[in-house]
């Protein structure tokens, strides 16, 4: 699904790269982020210019 999600994304017109922010919350257990195979794919879209911003952070 995350793989099929920035495939759709890097078809878009107009072509821009993608802000993704993981939110770090005790109350989320299925991050996308505690799963080795998202990481690989965020990572692999990161190298493609498709996200231009990775980050996870705190939720305050």
């Amino acid at each position: 699904e995350l793989e099929s999600f920035f495939i759709d994304w890097k078809k878009r017109i107009p072509q821009k790269p993608l802000s993704f922010v993981i939110i770090d919350s005790a109350f989320c257990k299925n991050r996308l982020d505690k799963n080795v195979e998202n990481m690989k794919i965020i990572e692999t879209y990161t190298k493609l210019g498709v996200v231009k911003n990775f980050e996870i952070g705190n939720y305050s």
